[in-house]
């Protein structure tokens, strides 16, 4: 709740500092940022929290090498989206204005991937508490930043803010979280296969499921911004991060609990994922209600236009939120079960009909189409997997009995 609040405080400034325009464009660039990160950490934080309980003395070597595997594919993936704007995404060519821009993409690409590998760390070993002093570190660093940095950098000055805050988080969880977590731990850049092998097979597999899986997430303003403009992925992109925290931060934060618990004790899985989605089910009916009560007088906090074009589109995504943590209570069964075919079918399937919907709709609708193409794709993916998904949990309460 802390993170959201400020998350909401960030991008009204954000609203009010910047153009409309502004805002398209820095949002589009964090989500790219954020999709070359997750791209870049290979599956290794789901092989973290699989794997790190039973590292034992080779904790620290593991975590290591997993930072230093990461940050190098994150040094080369920035490079590469930074040279190819022109082709992939014409609309952010602004970002190659200048050689400042450019250097900052590709560092604070290579500083969100470490910071993703961080919060595996984090929930590996159980201190969720970690994850949330690092991210609301974050969160508060970053409310001030936007306003300082408004009159000199336009767009930038958004991004800018998004990435010096994560930088001082991950310094708080390298130099003072994992240390206290990990007894003599220092972030010194290892690569040592012997601790990563199995490791490593078992993350690449969930790498390409995660990745298909998270698609959709980062590449949604980039494809407004390029098929629609940038001044309605602004509005498009405030009613997704609110949607997002019931739509996104609920079913995560739940799932990482599941695969966590799971990792540790696979005995009480069943029993777990049964909790887990009534949960979930119980908060997200509450958050959407509030949703559909209060979510066009939110929306005025931005701007009197943000209400007027995003309500309806904040309505229908907060809908998602329902078949989106079904799906996802689904995917980390089977990733606590190893069974990574199934977890590639379903990501593939979801990502393919989710996009390829949107893009129909957008073109027919405008912004609304957006929503309704998620909402619609999502909810297809549900009613296919609901009905293996009890009947594992109930397999997986009859194995414990026995």
């Amino acid at each position: 709740m802390l993170t959201a609040t400020t998350g909401f405080a960030f991008w009204i400034i954000a609203a009010r500092f910047y153009s409309t325009e502004d805002v398209g464009i820095a949002s589009a660039t964090i989500s790219a940022m954020s999709l070359l990160a997750n791209f870049s950490t290979l599956g290794l934080g789901f092989g973290l929290i699989r794997f790190l309980p039973g590292a034992g003395d080779k904790s620290i070597k593991m975590v290591n090498s997993c930072f230093a595997i990461a940050a190098l594919v994150s040094l080369a993936a920035g490079v590469i989206f930074v040279a190819g704007l022109p082709i992939w995404s014409p609309r952010l060519g602004v970002m190659r204005a200048h050689p400042i821009y450019i250097a900052s993409f590709i560092i604070f690409t290579l500083l969100y991937t470490m910071s993703f590998i961080a919060d595996a760390v984090f929930i590996a070993e159980r201190k969720a508490k970690f994850n949330f002093l690092k991210n609301a570190a974050a969160a508060v660093i970053k409310i001030p930043l936007p306003i300082a940095l408004a009159t000199a950098f336009a767009a930038f000055g958004i991004f800018a803010s998004e990435g010096l805050a994560m930088a001082a988080a991950l310094g708080l969880a390298l130099f003072w979280l994992l240390p206290r977590l990990l007894k003599g731990y220092f972030p010194l850049p290892t690569l040592d296969r012997s601790v990563i092998s199995e490791m490593l097979r078992y993350s690449l597999g969930t790498y390409v499921a995660n990745t298909l899986w998270l698609a959709p997430t980062y590449l949604l303003p980039l494809l407004v911004v390029n098929v629609l403009n940038s001044k309605t992925n602004a509005y498009f992109y405030i009613a997704w991060a609110i949607a997002g925290i019931a739509t996104q931060a609920v079913p995560n934060a739940m799932s990482s609990s599941l695969f966590a618990e799971g990792s540790h004790d696979q005995s009480r899985l069943g029993r777990n994922t049964r909790r887990t989605l009534g949960a979930s089910l119980l908060i997200l009916g509450l958050v959407i209600a509030l949703t559909f009560a209060l979510g066009g007088r939110v929306l005025l906090l931005f701007g009197r236009q943000y209400s007027e074009n995003a309500t309806t589109l904040l309505w229908i995504l907060s809908i998602s939120a329902i078949p989106l943590s079904i799906n996802y209570i689904f995917l980390t069964l089977y990733r606590v079960r190893k069974e990574i075919p199934m977890l590639i079918v379903v990501s593939t399937g979801a990502t393919g009909l989710s996009l390829g919907l949107i893009y129909i709709l957008m073109r027919e609708l405008g912004l609304i189409g957006v929503g309704i193409g998620w909402t619609l794709g999502q909810s297809i993916v549900a009613a296919i997997v609901v009905v293996p998904l009890l009947r594992q949990s109930r397999f997986s309460r009859k194995v414990t009995n026995e």
